[in-house]
């Protein structure tokens, strides 16, 4: 595409410059795709519309004129031709969308739309039916039973035995390390480096994958953290590393350090009795070198509730999206989980979102991961994933979908079924808490943090 301006109008380029077919070489040698995505196809006589923001937007689509159907039993109605949860109550003619877990409003799919606290909803939508194709959304409805499921979800930790000699980081800056003060604090953190780090009481703190490290000296020698400030964790919203408050150290020997965090690392935060992704603040980036060093994003990427793998997170919706290996990538995803969606493998996908998944060699001792999705006796196979329907046949979920057994005993081919899907789901979060429950063991306690140190005399390092 080309344009005058970057406010456009964008047209299809009919004569691209050579040059940009090597960036777009460079860009995507080591993208991997989602498999599952459309075949790529030749410039359309009808591209679609480019539409610049230079402020955190989100983008609602559908597919053609929005098409409508009713939620039985209440007077609402969904956009059935959108990946995005789109409703319209037809007693106020009145427009709401879910977008990242919070609620907005509108007169009109084109007017404006405006934030609307949760418990401020019509009561219709509390009436969805948990089985029905938009009955994801009661996670994000305050006072519904999967809205108290996903709050409770939210505060389980992903502990780690960390070997100390095993864990290493090396933090790099763009140029000289430069800090900015964390207002309303003594601390301050590095600005132009892709890492996390933290100047709290006289000594440099870091994240890594979930591992706390620290050091004398903002350039190193690192070393795995045993003991955190307890000033840190009360870092403030407005800071871009406010998600650092999740993760914690909650014992230590001289061999290991326990570590652990709860899903805030990944930016599923608890407000208004739901959890909403991002902390909706804006952090301004910065240029490191060649490359901008962005925060965590905080806001867009259209991410909806999910509950793969047994534990509450944010994926991309519809899924048709890949990931490119540039430097700063990791402030985005991967220093928080594996972008890489193409498996629909449940128990390969709760490796990949824990964050301790990345740490090769023998860093990690052990992790609260276990692959619940099958159980193994010995001199046999493993256990089916069973399940029964309201009609009272028998199915079973493989990693390739769904079967019906027949009255001959064959299993065939069926359709997804949303009630089996929840039945599913409920059944892995149960197994989830049951597991993560068992492994408090490898951490026992509450989180280790040192008192906070008086300030000292003349206030903030500048």
């Amino acid at each position: 595409m080309t344009a005058s301006s970057l406010k456009g109008p964008w047209t299809v380029a009919e004569h691209p410059d050579g040059e940009l077919d090597q960036i777009k070489q460079e860009l995507t040698k080591d993208e991997e795709q989602n498999p599952e995505a459309p075949p790529a196809t030749a410039a359309s006589a009808n591209p679609p519309a480019v539409y610049l923001r230079t402020v955190p937007a989100e983008l609602l689509v559908a597919r053609g004129e929005p098409a409508y159907a009713p939620i039985p039993k209440t007077s609402l109605l969904y956009v059935t031709n959108s990946d995005n949860d789109i409703f319209i109550d037809t007693r106020a003619q009145r427009y709401y969308a879910l977008l990242a877990g919070r609620w907005f409003r509108s007169q009109s799919l084109e007017a404006s739309w405006a934030w609307v606290p949760g418990d401020q909803l019509p009561r219709d939508f509390m009436r969805i039916p948990a089985d029905c194709t938009k009955g994801h959304v009661l996670a994000s409805i305050p006072g519904t039973e999967q809205a108290r499921e996903a709050v409770i979800a939210n505060q389980i930790p992903q502990t780690a035995v960390v070997r100390r000699d095993g864990a290493k980081l090396e933090v790099k800056y763009s140029g000289a390390p430069q800090f900015k003060p964390i207002l309303g604090t003594n601390m301050e953190y590095a600005v132009n480096t892709s890492s996390e780090v933290i100047h709290a009481e006289g000594r440099y703190y870091a994240v890594q994958h979930g591992i706390w490290f620290v050091a004398n000296t903002p350039l190193g020698p690192w070393a795995v953290a045993d003991m955190i400030p307890a000033v840190i964790y009360t870092i403030p919203l407005d800071c871009p590393l406010y998600h650092l408050r999740y993760v914690s150290v909650y014992g230590a020997t001289p061999e290991v350090v326990y570590m652990g965090y709860t899903p805030g690392y990944l930016g599923a935060f608890v407000a208004g009795g739901v959890v909403v992704f991002g902390t909706g603040w804006w952090y301004p980036g910065l240029l490191c070198g060649d490359f901008w060093c962005g925060w965590p994003w905080t806001w867009g990427l259209g991410v909806e509730f999910s509950d793969w793998g047994g534990g509450w997170f944010w994926r991309p919706v519809g899924g048709y999206w890949w990931y490119h290996s540039i430097p700063i990538t990791h402030r985005i995803f991967y220093e928080h989980w594996n972008p890489h969606w193409a498996t629909q493998s449940r128990p390969w996908i709760r490796g990949n979102v824990n964050a301790y998944s990345h740490w090769g060699g023998n860093a990690i001792v052990a992790r609260n991961y276990q692959q619940r999705g099958t159980t193994v006796t010995p001199g046999r196979g493993p256990s089916a994933d069973l399940y029964v329907g309201r009609n009272g046949q028998v199915y079973k979920h493989s990693s390739d979908g769904w079967y019906q057994r027949s009255n001959s005993g064959e299993w065939q081919r069926t359709p997804a079924n949303p009630q089996l899907e929840q039945q599913r789901q409920s059944r892995s979060l149960g197994q989830s808490r049951q597991q993560e429950f068992e492994n408090r063991g490898h951490a026992p306690g509450m989180p280790r943090a040192m008192p906070p140190r008086p300030a000292p005399p003349g206030g903030r390092r500048k």
